[in-house]
């Protein structure tokens, strides 16, 4: 899914920052078990899925905006404070 977002955005320095970060990402989310889940639940992407669907750029880009910053604050936070 993630990987294909990136191809889909036609920016091959996004695909290769991606493809690095692809494993690490997949060990922390793995370890990160239960305080994570929520964050990778079906309907946190689901809305970013529609967007591209109805072909709605705006609603798209604002709805990985939101992923993307829900994402990065979560994982700087500590398994304790989340």
């Amino acid at each position: 899914f993630h990987l294909e977002l990136c191809r889909l955005a036609g920016n091959s320095m996004l695909v290769e920052s991606w493809r690095h970060l692809e494993g690490r990402m997949r060990v922390a989310i793995l370890n990160g078990a239960a305080w994570q889940a929520p964050m990778m639940a079906r309907d946190r992407h689901a809305p970013i899925v529609d967007a591209i669907e109805r072909a709605d750029v705006t609603a798209a880009l604002r709805v990985v905006d939101e992923h993307m910053a829900s994402a990065a604050e979560r994982f700087a936070r500590s398994p304790e404070s989340a």
